[in-house]
């Protein structure tokens, strides 16, 4: 199963930074409208780059009559485009060779909540525009980032896109349109949760490159798998030190923490299941605890150590556990913490549709039985 089809990329903060530029664009709007008492930094523009411009102005003078603000967005509007057309902005370092690169394996594209001759201008100075198969802005649509993601989605027909960018409100827009989400650390903002996480556009090109051979090299990776049945009450102290590690913080967050209480329930409701080790070429990468009945295969518990995370190991043990469920015609169900966002994108991202919600979980499944009938279709 192919892992993404396409990337869609943040524009500031993650392909480009024009802050410094704008800051003197918006200083001299704020001297053109008599505004002495006021300098805007380039910390400042950063501190709300993701939002709709109409918005980052309203953010930065909320302390400002309303009339005066609607003046100084007009002027910031004119003057940031003089000035960005006539100086532009950094792309950061690997962007220029880096997407055409990428353009060779992924469909790229960009959402934005700029305004529409900002993304113009990024993709006539960048000469980037042949690369993105799609290009669309707050400035265009007027429309939330989740609902342009998800727009995106539907009419380019993509099953598994990941949304490249810096803030959390691309992380937040992200999760809901139901895409997975690429953090540019590299960028001006924080992330809480997400797929992956880029310290350089480098970094970024080297993952992807490398997750795209991984995709064509997945039939092989689930060769190089075994799942080696392990005795839970031989192992009882190394799996539960295992759970803990891994289960730890979103347990607390859920429910607190007591280690006793915790030992105790994860005995009494884990004893019934199948554990087995997580072997791929001569190495234990994980734990996986499952239960097969009549009706259904249920999967407990998948754990990748985190030295195997990132290299598609935990998506070839679903695949190989899907084409179980597939031939013996039994849906796979799982439950998720909701405070685990990572573990949740990527169940959706492979097909795992919600049946229920409580407070604390999700509860997924994948009708095996349907796409068995699909296959034979």
């Amino acid at each position: 199963m192919k892992h993404f089809d396409s990337i869609i990329f943040d524009l500031d903060g993650t392909l480009w930074d024009t802050s410094e530029t704008c800051a003197k664009a918006w200083n001299n709007a704020l001297l053109e409208l008599g505004i002495t008492d006021r300098q805007v930094t380039a910390e400042g523009i950063r501190s709300v780059t993701g939002m709709p411009f109409d918005v980052c102005v309203k953010t930065l003078f909320s302390d400002l009559d309303t009339a005066l603000v609607g003046e100084l967005e007009d002027r910031i509007d004119t003057l940031e485009r003089l000035h960005l057309t006539a100086a532009g902005g950094l792309i950061f370092d690997g962007v220029l060779e880096g997407i055409k690169r990428l353009a060779e394996h992924y469909e790229l594209s960009i959402i934005s909540n700029c305004q529409s001759w900002y993304l113009q201008l990024f993709l006539e100075r960048s000469g980037l525009r042949a690369y993105f198969a799609e290009s669309t802005c707050h400035g265009d649509s007027r429309i939330a980032k989740s609902e342009m993601i998800a727009d995106l989605c539907r009419t380019r027909a993509l099953s598994n896109p990941i949304y490249i960018g810096d803030t959390m409100g691309d992380q937040i827009a992200s999760l809901k349109a139901g895409v997975s989400f690429g953090h540019a650390r590299y960028g001006f903002g924080n992330s809480d949760a997400s797929t992956a996480a880029f310290n350089t556009f480098s970094e970024l090109l080297e993952y992807f490159l490398h997750r795209n051979s991984d995709q064509r090299g997945q039939s092989n990776l689930i060769d190089q798998i075994t799942l080696t049945p392990l005795i839970l009450s031989s192992h009882e102290e190394t799996v539960f030190d295992i759970y803990r590690t891994y289960l730890y913080p979103y347990i607390k967050e859920a429910f607190g923490w007591n280690t006793e209480f915790q030992k105790a329930r994860f005995i009494k409701s884990y004893s019934h299941a199948d554990f087995s080790w997580i072997d791929c070429a001569g190495e234990t990468c994980g734990v996986l605890c499952s239960k097969e009945s009549v009706a259904e295969l249920h999967i407990h518990l998948l754990i990748i150590f985190e030295k195997y995370q990132g290299v598609g190991l935990g998506r070839a043990v679903m695949e190989m556990l899907r084409k179980n469920a597939v031939n013996n015609a039994k849906p796979i169900r799982l439950s998720s913490f909701k405070v685990n966002r990572q573990a949740v994108t990527f169940y959706r991202s492979i097909g795992y549709a919600e049946l229920s919600q409580d407070e604390h979980f999700y509860d997924f499944e994948l009708d095996s039985i349907a796409q068995r009938s699909k296959g034979s279709e």
